[in-house]
């Protein structure tokens, strides 16, 4: 069980996704785990050895948009308006964490209300 081993190959914004959608700590330790069994000589050690880095300082950004923002462009509470906030925020995760709430709230859903 537990974490997948991310390819030592990753782009680094897929490597951003996988640990805000993931277990961040569950990643640093299959990481850790992964470079202690293949050694420091291994062709991918330093690959590896970057990653770790950059998931033990990453932390999970704050997703700017809440419900209360979408009651507010009108849409009404309830299932839709779930349906809208997650889509939202994986486009948002997709951007790269880069659209900020205006952005985000001009590609909610026009059947919100």
């Amino acid at each position: 069980g537990g974490a997948a081993l991310p390819a030592a190959g990753i782009e680094l914004a897929a490597f951003d996704r996988l640990l805000y959608r993931g277990d961040r700590r569950a990643i640093v330790d299959r990481l850790r785990l992964e470079i202690a069994r293949r050694g420091a000589g291994a062709p991918d050690a330093a690959a590896l050895a970057d990653l770790l880095g950059r998931a033990e300082g990453w932390r999970r950004p704050r997703f700017p948009l809440s419900g209360r923002d979408l009651i507010a462009a009108g849409f009404a509470p309830g299932p839709p308006l779930g349906e809208a906030l997650r889509g939202l925020e994986e486009k948002w995760v997709e951007s790269g964490f880069a659209l900020d709430r205006r952005a985000l709230l001009a590609l909610a859903p026009d059947d919100g209300a």
